[in-house]
Protein backbone atom coordinates (compact mmCIF):
# COMPACT_ATOMS: atom_id res chain seq x y z
CA UNK A 1 0.00 0.00 0.00
CA UNK A 2 1.37 3.60 -0.82
CA UNK A 3 0.64 6.20 1.66
CA UNK A 4 1.20 10.03 1.18
CA UNK A 5 3.24 12.37 3.04
CA UNK A 6 1.91 14.44 5.24
CA UNK A 7 2.55 17.95 4.95
CA UNK A 8 5.06 19.66 7.72
CA UNK A 9 3.62 22.35 9.92
CA UNK A 10 6.65 24.01 11.63
CA UNK A 11 5.77 23.15 14.73
CA UNK A 12 5.65 19.20 13.42
CA UNK A 13 9.17 20.15 11.73
CA UNK A 14 10.59 21.02 15.49
CA UNK A 15 9.13 17.20 16.83
CA UNK A 16 10.86 16.01 14.12
CA UNK A 17 13.75 17.60 14.45
CA UNK A 18 13.91 16.70 18.00
CA UNK A 19 13.39 13.07 17.05
CA UNK A 20 15.91 13.07 14.60
CA UNK A 21 18.16 14.49 17.05
CA UNK A 22 17.78 10.98 19.25
CA UNK A 23 17.28 8.75 16.57
CA UNK A 24 21.06 9.64 15.54
CA UNK A 25 22.22 8.32 18.72
CA UNK A 26 19.67 5.12 18.30
CA UNK A 27 21.77 1.77 17.38
CA UNK A 28 19.38 -0.79 15.23
CA UNK A 29 21.58 -3.32 16.46
CA UNK A 30 20.71 -2.50 20.38
CA UNK A 31 18.14 -0.12 20.54
CA UNK A 32 19.59 1.16 24.20
CA UNK A 33 20.53 4.60 22.49
CA UNK A 34 20.23 7.93 25.14
CA UNK A 35 21.93 9.40 27.50
CA UNK A 36 22.39 9.46 31.38
CA UNK A 37 23.38 5.63 32.21
CA UNK A 38 26.64 4.48 31.64
CA UNK A 39 27.43 2.16 27.88
CA UNK A 40 29.80 0.16 26.82
CA UNK A 41 28.70 0.41 23.19
CA UNK A 42 29.00 3.06 20.30
CA UNK A 43 25.63 3.77 18.79
CA UNK A 44 25.47 3.98 15.03
CA UNK A 45 23.79 6.90 12.60
CA UNK A 46 20.29 5.23 10.95
CA UNK A 47 19.38 6.70 7.90
CA UNK A 48 15.63 8.09 7.92
CA UNK A 49 12.78 8.70 6.02
CA UNK A 50 9.46 10.34 6.69
CA UNK A 51 6.86 7.81 5.99
CA UNK A 52 4.76 6.54 9.23
CA UNK A 53 2.62 3.60 9.35
CA UNK A 54 0.35 2.39 12.57
CA UNK A 55 2.75 4.64 14.50
CA UNK A 56 5.72 3.21 13.60
CA UNK A 57 7.91 5.56 11.86
CA UNK A 58 9.61 3.46 8.83
CA UNK A 59 13.20 3.93 8.62
CA UNK A 60 16.09 2.86 6.26
CA UNK A 61 17.63 1.27 9.47
CA UNK A 62 20.34 -1.27 8.83
CA UNK A 63 21.49 -4.41 11.03
CA UNK A 64 24.84 -6.62 11.26
CA UNK A 65 25.82 -9.83 12.08
CA UNK A 66 28.12 -8.57 14.19
CA UNK A 67 25.77 -6.92 16.00
CA UNK A 68 26.21 -7.99 19.91
CA UNK A 69 22.94 -7.83 22.26
CA UNK A 70 23.08 -5.70 25.49
CA UNK A 71 21.41 -7.18 28.60
CA UNK A 72 21.49 -10.95 30.37
CA UNK A 73 21.76 -12.51 26.37
CA UNK A 74 25.57 -10.46 26.12
CA UNK A 75 26.88 -11.99 29.21
CA UNK A 76 29.46 -14.73 28.83
CA UNK A 77 28.60 -16.09 25.39
CA UNK A 78 29.34 -15.44 21.69
CA UNK A 79 26.52 -15.78 18.59
CA UNK A 80 27.29 -17.23 15.23
CA UNK A 81 27.74 -14.37 13.74
CA UNK A 82 29.95 -15.95 10.32
CA UNK A 83 30.46 -19.64 8.51
CA UNK A 84 28.09 -21.26 6.52
CA UNK A 85 25.36 -18.95 5.36
CA UNK A 86 22.05 -19.78 3.23
CA UNK A 87 19.05 -17.90 2.05
CA UNK A 88 15.65 -19.19 2.26
CA UNK A 89 12.62 -17.77 1.03
CA UNK A 90 10.22 -20.66 0.71
CA UNK A 91 9.30 -23.46 4.01
CA UNK A 92 10.69 -26.65 2.12
CA UNK A 93 14.33 -24.44 2.15
CA UNK A 94 13.95 -23.42 5.93
CA UNK A 95 12.86 -26.06 7.72
CA UNK A 96 16.17 -28.15 5.10
CA UNK A 97 18.52 -25.43 6.76
CA UNK A 98 17.56 -25.88 9.67
CA UNK A 99 17.63 -29.96 9.97
CA UNK A 100 20.89 -29.27 7.89
CA UNK A 101 22.68 -27.25 11.32
CA UNK A 102 23.37 -23.95 9.12
CA UNK A 103 24.25 -21.69 11.41
CA UNK A 104 23.61 -18.60 9.80
CA UNK A 105 19.68 -18.39 8.04
CA UNK A 106 18.90 -15.67 6.36
CA UNK A 107 15.31 -15.35 5.79
CA UNK A 108 14.02 -13.49 2.02
CA UNK A 109 10.54 -13.92 1.69
CA UNK A 110 7.24 -14.17 4.25
CA UNK A 111 6.67 -17.92 4.40
CA UNK A 112 3.60 -19.00 5.49
CA UNK A 113 4.36 -22.29 7.85
CA UNK A 114 0.80 -23.14 7.37
CA UNK A 115 0.56 -24.16 4.38
CA UNK A 116 -2.70 -21.99 2.77
CA UNK A 117 -4.60 -22.87 5.98
CA UNK A 118 -5.20 -19.73 7.75
CA UNK A 119 -8.01 -17.58 6.92
CA UNK A 120 -6.95 -14.23 4.31
CA UNK A 121 -5.22 -12.20 6.56
CA UNK A 122 -6.84 -9.30 4.93
CA UNK A 123 -10.65 -10.29 5.37
CA UNK A 124 -12.93 -8.52 7.20
CA UNK A 125 -14.29 -12.35 8.62
CA UNK A 126 -12.98 -15.55 9.01
CA UNK A 127 -13.17 -18.17 6.45
CA UNK A 128 -11.23 -21.37 6.97
CA UNK A 129 -9.13 -22.32 4.32
CA UNK A 130 -10.27 -25.81 2.61
CA UNK A 131 -6.84 -26.36 3.30
CA UNK A 132 -7.66 -26.68 6.73
CA UNK A 133 -10.49 -28.98 5.45
CA UNK A 134 -8.24 -31.41 3.66
CA UNK A 135 -6.20 -31.16 6.88
CA UNK A 136 -8.82 -31.66 9.21
CA UNK A 137 -10.33 -35.21 7.11
CA UNK A 138 -7.05 -36.82 5.88
CA UNK A 139 -5.92 -36.71 9.69
CA UNK A 140 -9.16 -38.13 11.34
CA UNK A 141 -11.30 -38.96 8.82
CA UNK A 142 -14.36 -39.09 11.31
CA UNK A 143 -14.69 -35.47 10.23
CA UNK A 144 -15.60 -34.08 6.76
CA UNK A 145 -14.05 -30.30 7.62
CA UNK A 146 -13.07 -28.07 10.08
CA UNK A 147 -16.61 -26.99 10.64
CA UNK A 148 -17.51 -30.58 11.58
CA UNK A 149 -14.77 -30.70 13.99
CA UNK A 150 -15.57 -27.87 16.14
CA UNK A 151 -19.06 -28.41 16.12
CA UNK A 152 -18.12 -31.97 17.53
CA UNK A 153 -15.73 -31.17 20.15
CA UNK A 154 -18.02 -28.32 21.56
CA UNK A 155 -20.45 -30.85 21.89
CA UNK A 156 -18.01 -33.45 23.84
CA UNK A 157 -17.31 -30.46 26.50
CA UNK A 158 -18.78 -29.50 29.61
CA UNK A 159 -17.52 -27.19 31.74
CA UNK A 160 -15.77 -29.56 34.11
CA UNK A 161 -13.84 -31.01 30.77
CA UNK A 162 -10.20 -31.37 31.36
CA UNK A 163 -8.18 -32.14 28.04
CA UNK A 164 -4.74 -30.81 29.15
CA UNK A 165 -2.00 -32.78 27.85
CA UNK A 166 -1.97 -35.14 30.36
CA UNK A 167 -5.01 -37.35 30.58
CA UNK A 168 -7.57 -36.92 34.01
CA UNK A 169 -10.48 -38.21 34.90
CA UNK A 170 -12.49 -35.68 33.43
CA UNK A 171 -11.35 -35.85 29.76
CA UNK A 172 -13.96 -35.45 27.08
CA UNK A 173 -14.68 -38.26 24.45
CA UNK A 174 -12.81 -36.55 21.76
CA UNK A 175 -9.92 -36.26 23.82
CA UNK A 176 -7.74 -38.43 21.27
CA UNK A 177 -8.90 -37.19 18.60
CA UNK A 178 -8.25 -33.42 19.78
CA UNK A 179 -4.44 -33.85 20.37
CA UNK A 180 -4.11 -36.18 17.16
CA UNK A 181 -4.94 -32.85 15.26
CA UNK A 182 -3.46 -30.86 17.52
CA UNK A 183 -0.18 -32.25 17.13
CA UNK A 184 -0.40 -33.10 13.44
CA UNK A 185 -1.04 -29.63 12.94
CA UNK A 186 1.76 -28.86 15.41
CA UNK A 187 4.33 -30.84 13.63
CA UNK A 188 3.67 -28.77 10.14
CA UNK A 189 4.40 -25.48 11.62
CA UNK A 190 6.68 -25.83 13.87
CA UNK A 191 10.73 -24.60 13.58
CA UNK A 192 12.15 -26.34 15.77
CA UNK A 193 15.98 -24.16 15.94
CA UNK A 194 19.36 -25.69 17.15
CA UNK A 195 22.47 -24.36 19.09
CA UNK A 196 24.01 -21.67 17.72
CA UNK A 197 21.71 -20.91 15.33
CA UNK A 198 20.89 -17.25 13.46
CA UNK A 199 18.26 -16.78 11.84
CA UNK A 200 17.10 -13.41 10.81
CA UNK A 201 15.30 -11.48 8.06
CA UNK A 202 17.06 -9.59 4.73
CA UNK A 203 14.42 -6.81 4.42
CA UNK A 204 11.36 -5.65 5.27
CA UNK A 205 8.63 -8.36 5.03
CA UNK A 206 10.63 -10.63 5.78
CA UNK A 207 9.49 -13.94 8.76
CA UNK A 208 6.83 -16.45 9.04
CA UNK A 209 3.40 -16.21 8.96
CA UNK A 210 1.31 -19.59 10.90
CA UNK A 211 4.45 -21.22 12.36
CA UNK A 212 5.91 -21.51 15.99
CA UNK A 213 9.63 -21.21 16.73
CA UNK A 214 10.70 -23.45 19.13
CA UNK A 215 14.23 -22.73 20.36
CA UNK A 216 15.81 -26.10 20.52
CA UNK A 217 19.41 -25.20 21.94
CA UNK A 218 21.17 -22.03 23.42
CA UNK A 219 23.25 -19.41 21.68
CA UNK A 220 20.56 -18.42 19.35
CA UNK A 221 19.61 -15.30 17.86
CA UNK A 222 16.15 -14.16 16.10
CA UNK A 223 16.09 -11.03 14.33
CA UNK A 224 14.45 -9.16 12.16
CA UNK A 225 11.46 -11.11 11.46
CA UNK A 226 8.16 -10.54 11.13
CA UNK A 227 6.29 -13.41 12.76
CA UNK A 228 2.20 -13.21 12.40
CA UNK A 229 -0.66 -15.35 13.57
CA UNK A 230 1.06 -18.05 15.58
CA UNK A 231 -2.46 -19.63 15.48
CA UNK A 232 -3.89 -23.11 17.01
CA UNK A 233 -7.03 -24.06 15.11
CA UNK A 234 -7.67 -27.29 17.67
CA UNK A 235 -7.72 -25.67 21.31
CA UNK A 236 -7.67 -28.06 24.13
CA UNK A 237 -10.90 -26.98 26.80
CA UNK A 238 -9.71 -26.42 30.37
CA UNK A 239 -11.86 -26.88 33.14
CA UNK A 240 -13.86 -23.74 34.53
CA UNK A 241 -15.86 -23.43 37.94
CA UNK A 242 -17.16 -19.68 36.82
CA UNK A 243 -19.71 -18.25 34.84
CA UNK A 244 -17.79 -16.82 32.05
CA UNK A 245 -14.55 -18.51 31.04
CA UNK A 246 -11.90 -18.80 27.83
CA UNK A 247 -12.76 -22.23 27.48
CA UNK A 248 -10.87 -23.14 25.11
CA UNK A 249 -7.68 -22.10 25.04
CA UNK A 250 -4.18 -22.74 22.49
CA UNK A 251 -1.39 -24.23 22.92
CA UNK A 252 1.31 -22.76 20.04
CA UNK A 253 3.45 -19.92 20.71
CA UNK A 254 5.25 -17.55 18.23
CA UNK A 255 8.49 -18.07 19.81
CA UNK A 256 8.48 -20.46 22.77
CA UNK A 257 12.46 -20.77 25.00
CA UNK A 258 12.10 -23.61 26.75
CA UNK A 259 15.35 -24.30 29.61
CA UNK A 260 17.48 -22.88 27.12
CA UNK A 261 20.21 -19.77 27.45
CA UNK A 262 21.73 -17.39 26.04
CA UNK A 263 18.73 -15.96 23.30
CA UNK A 264 18.40 -12.86 21.63
CA UNK A 265 15.57 -11.94 20.34
CA UNK A 266 16.07 -8.25 18.20
CA UNK A 267 14.18 -6.28 15.80
CA UNK A 268 10.93 -8.91 15.57
CA UNK A 269 7.18 -7.80 14.69
CA UNK A 270 4.60 -9.94 16.07
CA UNK A 271 1.58 -9.36 15.26
CA UNK A 272 -2.12 -11.44 15.33
CA UNK A 273 -3.76 -10.17 11.19
CA UNK A 274 -6.96 -12.53 11.79
CA UNK A 275 -10.38 -10.95 12.14
CA UNK A 276 -11.36 -11.01 15.72
CA UNK A 277 -14.28 -13.46 14.69
CA UNK A 278 -11.52 -16.30 14.93
CA UNK A 279 -12.81 -15.69 18.34
CA UNK A 280 -16.19 -17.48 18.58
CA UNK A 281 -18.30 -18.09 21.30
CA UNK A 282 -20.26 -21.15 21.83
CA UNK A 283 -22.40 -22.77 24.60
CA UNK A 284 -20.51 -25.25 26.59
CA UNK A 285 -23.33 -26.48 29.26
CA UNK A 286 -24.32 -23.00 30.08
CA UNK A 287 -21.33 -21.43 29.63
CA UNK A 288 -20.31 -19.20 27.01
CA UNK A 289 -16.81 -19.78 25.96
CA UNK A 290 -14.25 -18.52 23.28
CA UNK A 291 -12.96 -20.58 20.96
CA UNK A 292 -9.32 -19.07 21.50
CA UNK A 293 -6.42 -19.87 18.58
CA UNK A 294 -3.83 -17.44 20.18
CA UNK A 295 -1.50 -18.52 22.86
CA UNK A 296 1.34 -16.27 23.65
CA UNK A 297 3.80 -14.48 21.41
CA UNK A 298 6.92 -14.70 23.16
CA UNK A 299 6.86 -17.15 26.20
CA UNK A 300 10.31 -18.23 28.27
CA UNK A 301 10.06 -21.32 30.75
CA UNK A 302 11.93 -23.54 32.54
CA UNK A 303 15.25 -23.49 33.07
CA UNK A 304 15.68 -20.75 30.26
CA UNK A 305 18.09 -17.71 31.49
CA UNK A 306 20.32 -15.03 30.01
CA UNK A 307 17.52 -13.88 27.70
CA UNK A 308 16.82 -10.08 25.88
CA UNK A 309 14.14 -9.07 23.64
CA UNK A 310 15.15 -5.95 21.99
CA UNK A 311 13.35 -3.42 19.55
CA UNK A 312 10.49 -5.21 19.03
CA UNK A 313 6.75 -4.88 18.38
CA UNK A 314 4.21 -6.95 19.64
CA UNK A 315 0.86 -5.89 18.15
CA UNK A 316 -3.09 -6.31 18.79
CA UNK A 317 -2.41 -9.52 20.97
CA UNK A 318 -3.98 -10.73 24.44
CA UNK A 319 -2.01 -12.68 26.24
CA UNK A 320 1.63 -11.37 24.92
CA UNK A 321 4.74 -12.74 26.93
CA UNK A 322 4.62 -14.94 29.63
CA UNK A 323 7.41 -15.47 32.10
CA UNK A 324 6.78 -18.34 34.15
CA UNK A 325 4.44 -20.78 33.04
CA UNK A 326 3.49 -21.61 36.57
CA UNK A 327 4.05 -21.30 40.21
CA UNK A 328 6.72 -23.69 40.59
CA UNK A 329 8.50 -23.13 37.40
CA UNK A 330 11.30 -21.27 37.25
CA UNK A 331 14.18 -19.92 40.18
CA UNK A 332 14.76 -16.31 40.27
CA UNK A 333 18.21 -16.95 41.90
CA UNK A 334 18.84 -18.22 37.81
CA UNK A 335 16.60 -17.20 35.54
CA UNK A 336 17.26 -13.34 34.02
CA UNK A 337 15.39 -12.04 31.40
CA UNK A 338 16.19 -8.18 29.87
CA UNK A 339 13.51 -6.88 28.11
CA UNK A 340 14.59 -2.96 27.11
CA UNK A 341 13.10 -0.71 23.51
CA UNK A 342 10.28 -2.69 23.11
CA UNK A 343 6.13 -1.09 21.43
CA UNK A 344 3.61 -2.81 22.95
CA UNK A 345 0.84 -1.65 20.81
CA UNK A 346 -3.41 -2.52 21.55
CA UNK A 347 -1.86 -5.75 23.63
CA UNK A 348 -4.41 -6.40 26.72
CA UNK A 349 -1.98 -8.02 29.34
CA UNK A 350 1.39 -9.91 30.03
CA UNK A 351 3.89 -7.47 28.57
CA UNK A 352 5.31 -9.28 30.55
CA UNK A 353 3.55 -11.43 32.73
CA UNK A 354 6.76 -12.80 35.49
CA UNK A 355 6.72 -15.51 38.05
CA UNK A 356 10.49 -16.69 39.68
CA UNK A 357 12.62 -14.24 37.40
CA UNK A 358 14.54 -11.09 37.72
CA UNK A 359 13.69 -9.09 34.92
CA UNK A 360 15.01 -6.01 33.86
CA UNK A 361 12.25 -3.75 31.69
CA UNK A 362 13.95 -0.59 30.86
CA UNK A 363 13.03 1.98 28.02
CA UNK A 364 9.61 0.34 26.65
CA UNK A 365 6.46 1.96 25.48
CA UNK A 366 3.09 1.20 25.63
CA UNK A 367 -0.15 1.96 24.26
CA UNK A 368 -3.85 0.95 23.72
CA UNK A 369 -6.43 2.35 21.39
CA UNK A 370 -8.74 -0.44 23.17
CA UNK A 371 -9.16 -2.42 19.69
CA UNK A 372 -9.01 -5.27 19.35
CA UNK A 373 -7.94 -5.98 22.99
CA UNK A 374 -8.60 -3.43 26.17
CA UNK A 375 -5.77 -3.16 28.27
CA UNK A 376 -6.31 -5.12 31.61
CA UNK A 377 -2.66 -4.36 32.81
CA UNK A 378 0.81 -3.88 31.66
CA UNK A 379 3.27 -5.62 33.76
CA UNK A 380 2.07 -8.34 35.85
CA UNK A 381 4.52 -9.33 38.82
CA UNK A 382 3.47 -12.70 40.25
CA UNK A 383 4.91 -15.22 42.76
CA UNK A 384 8.80 -14.52 43.14
CA UNK A 385 9.23 -11.96 40.68
CA UNK A 386 11.80 -8.96 40.87
CA UNK A 387 10.68 -6.64 38.71
CA UNK A 388 13.27 -3.78 37.58
CA UNK A 389 11.83 -1.02 35.87
CA UNK A 390 13.28 1.76 34.77
CA UNK A 391 12.29 4.65 32.16
CA UNK A 392 9.44 3.29 30.30
CA UNK A 393 6.21 5.11 29.20
CA UNK A 394 2.65 4.28 30.01
CA UNK A 395 0.91 6.13 27.81
CA UNK A 396 -3.17 6.20 27.14
CA UNK A 397 -5.22 2.86 27.19
CA UNK A 398 -2.54 1.26 29.66
CA UNK A 399 -5.24 0.23 32.85
CA UNK A 400 -2.23 -0.67 35.33
CA UNK A 401 1.43 0.18 34.69
CA UNK A 402 1.60 -3.01 37.34
CA UNK A 403 -0.23 -5.46 38.47
CA UNK A 404 0.53 -8.34 40.70
CA UNK A 405 -2.50 -11.43 42.56
CA UNK A 406 -4.15 -10.01 45.37
CA UNK A 407 -2.59 -12.97 47.16
CA UNK A 408 0.37 -12.37 46.76
CA UNK A 409 2.89 -10.32 48.64
CA UNK A 410 6.10 -12.17 47.27
CA UNK A 411 6.76 -9.76 43.88
CA UNK A 412 9.27 -6.80 44.70
CA UNK A 413 9.35 -3.97 42.15
CA UNK A 414 11.45 -1.27 42.17
CA UNK A 415 10.26 1.08 39.89
CA UNK A 416 12.36 4.66 38.81
CA UNK A 417 11.65 7.02 35.77
CA UNK A 418 8.56 5.75 34.57
CA UNK A 419 6.15 8.11 32.46
CA UNK A 420 3.09 8.87 30.97
CA UNK A 421 -0.85 9.04 31.45
CA UNK A 422 -0.81 5.28 33.57
CA UNK A 423 3.03 4.96 35.00
CA UNK A 424 1.77 5.17 38.50
CA UNK A 425 -1.61 3.30 37.51
CA UNK A 426 -0.97 0.01 40.20
CA UNK A 427 -2.85 -2.82 41.26
CA UNK A 428 -2.28 -5.10 44.08
CA UNK A 429 1.70 -4.49 44.13
CA UNK A 430 3.26 -1.18 45.51
CA UNK A 431 6.92 0.19 44.66
CA UNK A 432 9.64 -1.26 46.88
CA UNK A 433 11.82 2.06 46.29
CA UNK A 434 13.63 3.76 42.92
CA UNK A 435 17.09 1.18 43.08
CA UNK A 436 18.55 1.56 39.55
CA UNK A 437 19.78 -1.79 37.86
CA UNK A 438 22.77 -0.43 37.29
CA UNK A 439 23.86 -0.49 40.88
CA UNK A 440 23.51 -4.39 40.08
CA UNK A 441 26.92 -4.14 37.81
CA UNK A 442 25.35 -6.87 36.27
CA UNK A 443 26.03 -5.58 32.44
CA UNK A 444 26.22 -1.72 30.82
CA UNK A 445 23.78 -0.27 29.04
CA UNK A 446 22.73 3.39 27.92
CA UNK A 447 19.28 4.29 29.75
CA UNK A 448 17.20 7.27 27.47
CA UNK A 449 14.62 9.09 30.05
CA UNK A 450 10.92 7.64 29.24
CA UNK A 451 9.80 10.40 27.03
CA UNK A 452 13.15 10.27 25.09
CA UNK A 453 12.30 6.31 25.13
CA UNK A 454 9.29 6.84 23.60
CA UNK A 455 10.42 8.78 20.61
CA UNK A 456 13.06 6.26 20.02
CA UNK A 457 11.05 2.61 20.33
CA UNK A 458 8.54 5.03 17.55
CA UNK A 459 11.36 5.16 14.78
CA UNK A 460 13.28 1.68 16.06
CA UNK A 461 11.95 -1.15 17.09
CA UNK A 462 9.67 -3.63 14.93
CA UNK A 463 10.79 -5.46 11.63
CA UNK A 464 12.28 -3.94 8.61
CA UNK A 465 15.62 -3.20 8.87
CA UNK A 466 18.18 -4.01 5.68
CA UNK A 467 20.78 -6.87 6.59
CA UNK A 468 24.26 -5.08 6.11
CA UNK A 469 26.44 -7.86 5.75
Amino acid sequence: MVRKHAKITAENFLVLLAAAAFLVLAACSDGGSGSSQETDETTENTEKEDEKTDGNTVTSRKISLSDAPTGYAGLGTSYITSGTKVEVSTKSQLTSAIASGNKVIVITAMIDMSEGMLPDENADSVTWATALDTFVHETNSSYSDYAAWVKAYRTACSKTTEDGDSKSSCKSDLYDDLWGLNKAYGNKIALKIKSGTTLIGKTSDCGIRGGTIQIGGDNIQIRNLTIKDPCDPFPHHEQKNSTTSDGYNAQWDGINIDSHKNIWIDHCTFEDTISLEYVTTGTTDTISEKWQIYDGLCDIKGDSTNITVSNCIFKNHDKTMLIGSSDSDGDNSKRFVTLYGNYFLNCGQRLPMVRNTVVHIFNNYYKTAGTPYSSQSCVNARKNAIVYAENNYFDSGCKYSFSAASNDSTPVLHASGNEGANANSTKDISITDGVLFSSLNKYKYTLLTATEAKTSVLANAGAGCTLAD
